[in-house]
C-alpha cells in the first residue's frame, strides 16, 4: 500500500484537475463587450478561502463579479468577488486546480465589467453596498471597520463534504476517507469592530486497510484556524486564537495572541506570543513557547512599482529551555509590465554543544521571479532551499539522527509561451540537491490549449517529466482532454503513466485512467467527481472521489 499512496500523491501533483471555464475562455479570446471594461490585477494577499487583489470600485469591480485566477498565462482557479473597496477587493475561490495553491503575484482577471465607480452588484449575495472610500491593505487581517448602516453579523465562507474511496484489488484492502470542512469569516460581530476567522475539519477513516490505525472508525476534529480580531480605525489590529502571521508566514501556525500597530503610511510593527500546536493533528500543546516581533514597510513608486518588505526575530522555549533563535525576512515587488519578484528567508543561530551545529545556518530561502519578455513569452525563475533547524522541538519529532537535519535545494528556470488562441507551452529545467546526494536534473514539458482544434468548448493538456527526489527517481507523463459543454459543467478525461523507483528498490510501472467532472450548482454551490483505474507491476486499484461545496 505504500506504493499506492506514493503513486497517488505523485499523480495528483502532476495533473491539473479542472477544465477551462467559460470565463477562462473569455480571457483567451481577449476583448470586452462594447461599453464594458476588463480588469487584470495582481493578488496582494491570500486568505483562508480567497484572495485579495489590487483593484476595486475605482476600476469598475463590483460584488458578485466572477473571473479567473491566472499564473503565467495559465488559469488555476475560478473566483467570485465578495467585498470591494475603492482600490482593493476580496474574491472567494470557487474551483481550484488540484495541483495549485494561490499565491501573491497571481493575476485576478475579470472581464466585461462596468465603468469605474459603478456601485451596482451583479449578484448581491452578501448584502454589501458600494465600496468604502478607504482602501484596505491586509497584513495579519483585513482592516474591518464598523458600518453604522449594517447591523448584526456579516458571514461569508464555505462548507463542504468530500469522500475518497480506494479499493486495492491486489491486496484485497479497502480505504474510505470522509471529511467535513468549513472555513470563512464572521465580520462586524454585534455590529462592532470585531471579526472571527475560522477553518475546521472533521475526518473519519474506515475500511480494513486501516486495521493498524488506532483511530479507525473515529471522527477526528482538526482546528486549522480560529482567530478573533479587534480592528481599529487607523488599521491597527489585535488578535487572539490559532493563526499564521501573514507578515512572516515562516513562523508557522500558533495558538496565542498578536498585536499590530500602524505607524504611518506603509509602516507597521507587530509582535506575537503563543505555542506551537502538535504538527501531526494540530492538537494544542504548551511545551513549545514562541515569541516574535516584526516590522513592515510597503509603498508604491511613481512608475507603478508596488513593493513590500518585512523583517523580524523569533525566539522559542521547548519544555522550559531556550531552543531557537532566528531572523526572518520577506520581500516582494510588482513592476510595471507584469514583472514580479518574491523572496522569503530564515537564518537560525546556534550555540549548542559539540554534537550540534554551531554558528549561523540559512535554514530556509525561497526566491521566485517572473519576467515578461514579450506579449507571448516570459521567463520564471525559482530557487528554494530548506533544512530542519537544529532544535530540541524538532529532534523530539525526529529522534532518528540518520534522517534528522536533511536538507533539499531546488533551482528552476522555466520558459512560458502563451498565445491569445489559448495555447500555452512551458519548458522547465530544475537542479535538485540534497544532503549527501549528487545534484540531479529534472526537466518538465507542459502544453495546454484551451481551444483545441479551434473548438471553443474542448481543450487539451500534455505533461512530460522525469522524477527526481531524495528517495525516488523515474519518469512519467500525462495527457488529457477537457470538454465544457455548458457554462456550469466541465469534464476531463486523462491518462497518466509513471515509471518509479523508491528508496533504491526495483522500478515498477503504473498507469492511471481517470475521469474528472465539476458542476456548478447555481451561484453558491459546486459538485465534483473523480473516478480512476490504476494498473501496474505492483498496483491494481480503483478510486472514487466525490465532493460538494456550498458558499455563503
Amino acid at each position: 500500500m505504500r506504493r499506492v499512496a506514493a503513486l497517488s500523491a505523485l499523480l495528483a501533483g502532476s495533473t491539473g484537475a479542472i477544465a477551462p471555464a467559460a470565463a477562462a475562455q473569455e480571457v483567451a479570446r481577449g476583448t470586452a463587450p462594447a461599453g464594458r471594461r476588463d480588469v487584470d490585477a495582481p493578488v496582494t494577499q491570500v486568505a483562508a478561502d480567497g484572495v485579495y487583489f489590487a483593484a476595486g470600485s475605482d476600476a469598475g469591480v463590483v460584488v458578485g463579479a466572477r473571473g479567473t485566477l491566472e499564473r503565467d498565462g495559465r488559469v488555476i482557479a475560478e473566483i467570485e468577488v465578495r467585498h470591494v473597496s475603492a482600490t482593493s477587493s476580496f474574491a472567494a475561490l470557487l474551483v481550484v486546480e488540484s495541483d495549485q495553491r494561490p499565491q501573491a503575484g497571481d493575476r485576478a482577471v475579470l472581464r466585461g465589467l462596468g465603468p469605474p465607480g459603478e456601485a451596482t452588484s451583479r449578484a448581491p449575495a452578501t448584502g454589501e453596498g458600494p465600496g468604502e472610500a478607504k482602501p484596505f491593505e491586509p497584513l495579519l487581517a483585513p482592516a474591518v471597520k464598523a458600518d453604522s448602516t449594517t447591523r448584526g453579523n456579516l458571514f461569508h465562507g464555505s462548507a463542504g463534504f468530500s469522500t475518497s474511496w480506494l479499493r486495492d484489488l491486489e491486496n484485497d484492502r479497502e480505504y474510505l476517507n470522509l471529511r467535513l470542512s468549513t472555513a470563512g469569516d464572521v465580520e462586524r460581530l454585534g455590529g462592532g469592530p470585531w471579526s472571527l476567522q475560522y477553518r475546521f475539519d472533521l475526518d473519519r477513516r474506515s475500511g480494513d486497510g486501516y486495521d493498524d490505525d488506532p483511530q479507525r472508525d473515529e471522527w477526528r476534529p482538526r482546528v486549522d484556524t480560529t482567530l478573533l480580531r479587534r480592528h481599529f480605525d487607523d488599521g491597527s489590529t489585535l488578535g487572539l486564537g490559532r493563526f499564521t502571521p501573514l507578515a512572516l508566514q515562516g513562523i508557522g501556525r500558533l495558538d496565542g495572541a498578536f498585536a499590530e500597530e500602524v505607524l504611518g503610511d506603509g509602516a507597521r510593527i507587530g509582535g506575537l506570543v503563543g505555542f506551537r500546536p502538535d504538527r501531526e493533528n494540530y492538537g494544542p500543546r504548551t511545551n513549545d513557547l514562541v515569541a516574535a516581533g516584526w516590522a513592515v514597510l510597503a509603498g508604491k513608486s511613481s512608475g507603478g512599482t508596488r513593493w513590500s518588505t518585512s523583517a523580524g526575530a523569533l525566539a522559542s522555549w521547548f519544555e522550559g529551555n531556550a531552543d531557537q533563535h532566528a531572523l526572518l525576512a520577506d520581500a516582494s515587488a510588482t513592476f510595471a509590465g507584469g514583472h514580479w519578484l518574491r523572496t522569503s528567508a530564515q537564518l537560525d543561530a546556534y550555540s549548542g554543544s559539540e554534537e550540534r551545529r554551531s554558528g549561523a545556518s540559512l535554514t530556509r530561502l525561497h526566491a521566485s521571479g517572473w519576467l515578461r519578455v514579450s506579449e507571448p513569452f516570459g521567463l520564471r525563475a525559482t530557487w528554494s532551499h530548506y533544512e530542519n533547524p537544529d532544535t530540541d522541538s524538532l529532534r523530539a519529532l525526529t529522534p532518528d539522527d540518520a534522517s534528522y537535519g536533511r536538507g533539499r535545494s531546488r533551482g528552476a528556470l522555466a520558459a512560458v509561451e502563451t498565445w491569445r488562441t489559448g495555447l500555452a507551452l512551458e519548458q522547465e529545467a530544475a537542479a535538485v540537491m540534497g544532503d549527501g546526494t549528487p545534484t540531479e536534473l529534472q526537466v518538465t514539458l507542459r502544453a495546454r490549449d484551451a481551444t483545441l482544434l479551434d473548438w471553443e468548448t474542448i481543450g487539451g493538456d500534455l505533461a512530460l517529466f522525469n522524477l527526481v527526489g531524495l528517495d525516488q527517481e523515474g519518469f512519467g507523463g500525462s495527457v488529457g482532454i477537457g470538454w465544457q459543454p455548458t457554462v456550469d459543467l466541465a469534464l476531463r478525461l486523462g491518462y497518466d503513466a509513471t515509471s518509479l523507483e523508491i528508496d533504491g528498490g526495483d522500478a515498477f510501472l503504473s498507469h492511471t485512467l481517470s475521469l474528472y467532472a465539476t458542476r456548478q450548482l447555481g451561484a453558491t454551490g459546486s459538485l465534483w467527481l473523480r473516478a480512476a483505474r490504476n494498473l501496474g507491476d505492483a498496483l491494481d486499484a480503483v478510486e472514487l472521489d466525490l465532493g460538494v461545496t456550498w458558499r455563503f
